[in-house]
């Protein structure tokens, strides 16, 4: 799954019926709009942020819920500064 923006989160969260149960909201239950995770991330700070995703996805490995993820980088704007 690649980034999404807060806006596309809240969308996501509010159209898909495997968020909601993930999040555990009903399906007739309204899910946060974009504020609430500017907010939380400015609260907790990215730092501490990144450290609790980094222990829940260690969590979901452990309990095989997860396996590796590859991350694949867009890498044009250094192909194209390198050919000036």
């Amino acid at each position: 799954m690649e980034d999404m923006s807060d806006r596309e989160l809240e969308r996501y969260l509010a159209d898909s019926n495997a968020a909601k149960w993930f999040c555990d909201f009903s399906l007739i239950e309204s899910t946060p709009d974009h504020r609430v995770f500017s907010r939380m991330r400015k609260k907790i700070g990215t730092n501490l942020l990144s450290k609790i995703f980094a222990i829940f996805r260690d969590q979901l490995r452990s309990a095989r819920y997860m396996s590796e993820v590859l991350t694949f980088v867009d890498a044009s704007h250094l192909i194209s500064k390198a050919s000036l």
